[in-house]
């Protein structure tokens, strides 16, 4: 698990595969044993679902709720799988639609081709939003 902190004190937690992706690029990461808030107390790292998160404490040595810190890297979590599914999405349109392609169709007017790319398009876009709403996993997908 790789630590980082924000510029308001705030410990974020990520693994090696999420530190690849990019997670904690615009963050400073903290070395072991180096966990702190930044005023007077420590910061330890606790164990949760076989990985470690860090628990703040404020200054009068209170432990801050780890539920807001859970939060934001299931958020970022989540922010990825959905970037992934729209990601894939729009390679699929654009494999079979190119963005000139499209052009093309529009200009020509014909509209049994605007008809039949539009249905393509929305078909993919409604696959990609029911992946999102129904929390698939890209990999899962049947596109």
């Amino acid at each position: 698990m790789n630590y980082f902190k924000n510029n308001n004190n705030e410990i974020f937690a990520y693994d090696d595969i999420q530190v690849e992706q990019g997670f904690g690029k615009d963050l400073v990461p903290l070395q072991s044993g180096e966990f702190y808030d930044g005023v007077t107390t420590q910061t330890k790292p606790y164990r949760l679902n076989d990985s470690y998160i860090a628990v703040e404490k404020n200054e009068l040595g209170e432990i801050i709720s780890p539920a807001g810190l859970v939060t934001r890297i299931q958020a970022d979590k989540e922010l990825v799988r959905i970037t992934n599914i729209k990601a894939k999405a729009q390679e699929l349109i654009l494999e079979t639609y190119p963005l000139y392609k499209q052009n093309n169709i529009l200009m020509s007017g014909i509209q049994v081709d605007i008809d039949t790319m539009n249905s393509f398009i929305s078909n993919t876009r409604s696959i990609s939003n029911a992946a999102e709403a129904n929390f698939a996993e890209p990999l899962n997908i049947v596109w």
